[in-house]
């Protein structure tokens, strides 16, 4: 994981244009998945609290990263999107991670990526999955 960490850093510096970090980058990944999503179910995917999460949430919003619609039968919710701007930042973050993880994954021969792929599907729910779609 710090190989990972290590190699990424660089690359996510240069495409987070919108300095949201690393959980910015989670957030907008979890969003682009499950849009459009309540900020209840978005915490879930991103393991983080709910004070922390309406934070980023109105910096996102603030940035025009995401947009918030209002829930049609409940006053009290409202469902997040990623607007234009935010898939644009989501991409650029998605292909930083992939072409960092197949830097580090390079040794590892088509069976052993096969194998990997499916021991780690088999270990991590599917709302967990963000980063092996579209490998």
């Amino acid at each position: 994981m710090r190989r990972i960490h290590a190699r990424l850093h660089p690359r996510a510096v240069r495409v987070d244009t919108e300095k949201i970090g690393p959980v910015g980058g989670m957030v907008l990944f979890a969003i682009e998945e499950a849009a459009p999503i309540s900020l209840t179910h978005l915490g879930h995917l991103v393991a983080r609290d709910k004070s922390q999460l309406t934070r980023l949430v109105h910096l996102l919003e603030h940035k025009g990263l995401i947009s918030r619609v209002s829930s049609e039968t409940d006053a009290r919710m409202s469902f997040l999107s990623l607007t234009e701007a935010g898939e644009i930042l989501a991409g650029k973050l998605r292909n930083a991670l992939r072409e960092t993880v197949n830097e580090v994954l390079f040794p590892l021969d088509a069976q052993e990526l096969e194998t990997l792929e499916h021991l780690l599907r088999k270990a991590l729910p599917p709302d967990n999955d963000l980063m092996l779609r579209g490998r």
